[in-house]
């Protein structure tokens, strides 16, 4: 017996359709492009945010240390941790028993660049420990301590008066990341903040470092 074959066309119901190799391929490729583009601007993001985080730390700790230099050894209460996060000072080791006061003299000695080489004081706690202190962002400090009346043998450029009292003294601090943990060395292309300001004290010469002066209110 044969049956009838529907018919082709019923009214009022449309045939069906789908998409087509072609329109398919052009989607992946669209979305294949999205893709790439949004991979590509994920190392741009991250070093974006690796240099604020670092330039964070640098401001932060930069400040830190100049206010402990102009504060002097009356304010150093708060510099126990400061030993932990030191490297080297003046292109040495960080001799052991060294306190937080010791290494701010050490730094503020006047007429001449002092170095010291740091970890991030104010960085992530994971890496604040000196076992992981590899991972953490190492950065050299500059600092030059020298007597405003003689600011114009050091650096002709300031327009001070050259009868500026002989106990005002400006502080040039700079500080330059990364640096390589193991020598201290700056690599090129590194990043540097500048931190100055002018400190009114005496000379100690009696003090630590026997040879040394230390500006202090």
């Amino acid at each position: 017996m044969n049956l009838p074959l529907p018919p082709s066309n019923i009214p009022g119901k449309r045939p069906a359709s789908g998409f087509t190799l072609v329109e398919i391929a052009i989607a992946v490729a669209v979305i294949a492009f999205a893709l790439v583009a949004v991979v590509g601007l994920l190392p741009l993001g991250m070093e974006t945010q690796r240099d604020n985080r670092q330039e964070t730390i640098i401001n932060h700790d930069g400040t830190y240390l100049l206010e402990a230099i102009r504060g002097g050894t009356a304010r150093l209460d708060d510099l126990a941790e400061l030993p932990r996060f030191v490297d080297s000072v003046n292109g040495l080791p960080l001799p052991g028993g060294w306190t937080g006061s010791n290494i701010i003299q050490a730094l503020s000695l006047v007429n001449r660049t002092n170095t010291a080489i740091l970890r991030g004081i104010s960085g992530a706690a994971s890496v604040r420990s000196s076992a992981v202190r590899e991972f953490a962002l190492h950065y050299k400090v500059i600092c030059q301590i020298f007597p405003t009346s003689l600011l114009k043998e050091v650096d002709p450029s300031p327009a001070y008066a050259p009868d500026l009292a002989n106990n005002l003294y400006e502080v040039r601090l700079a500080l330059y990341w990364p640096v390589a943990p193991a020598t201290g060395a700056v690599a090129d292309g590194a990043r540097r903040q500048v931190f100055r300001t002018l400190v009114s004290g005496t000379v100690d010469t009696n003090g630590f470092l026997n040879t040394s002066a230390f500006a202090k209110p």
